[in-house]
């Protein structure tokens, strides 16, 4: 109680509370000024969002590509079985199964940066924590349409090492 006030004094320009309601979320962020800068950020338009980070993940693995290729690769395979046991848990109402599966995911995302996947993945392993299955559909939604940018990211970048 009272967050909300002590984040507004402090010079933030919105306040969501937890559990995020998608609905708030995209509110919020259709309304933020895009010609805002955050200073010591510097966003250009002709460099583009992507949803791996993969100098980041590189460094991460003291620069060793192979290695880095051979957990894309792995990622790709996976990824789907992790999606069914997400799907699954859901379909059965496990929560704790769900909170296991989209734990993983996340922190599989998370080897290459991903933090559009990664976050979307804490949303719904959130959801199986909190035990209640509300909002669940929204957050798939996102997480599957991030998995949908960065399968095809990771696959590129699989390319480029091999050619």
């Amino acid at each position: 109680k009272g967050d909300r006030e002590r984040c507004l004094e402090a010079g933030m320009d919105g306040y969501l509370s937890k559990p995020i309601r998608v609905d708030l979320l995209y509110d919020a962020v259709e309304g933020i000024d895009p010609s805002l800068h955050v200073e010591g950020e510097d966003f250009t338009d002709s460099e583009p969002v992507t949803s791996v980070d993969w100098d980041d993940a590189l460094e991460r693995l003291g620069g060793n590509e192979k290695t880095l290729k051979e957990l894309a690769e792995l990622f790709l395979r996976e990824c789907p079985k992790m999606v069914v046991d997400i799907e699954r848990a859901i379909s059965s109402g496990d929560t704790t199964s769900l909170r296991r599966a989209a734990h993983t995911l996340k922190g599989s995302a998370d080897v290459f940066a991903a933090k559009p996947t990664v976050g979307a993945a804490f949303r719904v392993e959130s959801i199986g924590r909190e035990g209640n299955l509300v909002g669940v559909e929204e957050a798939m939604v996102v997480l599957m349409a991030e998995l949908e940018l960065l399968t095809p990211a990771l696959k590129e970048r699989i390319e480029s090492i091999d050619s």
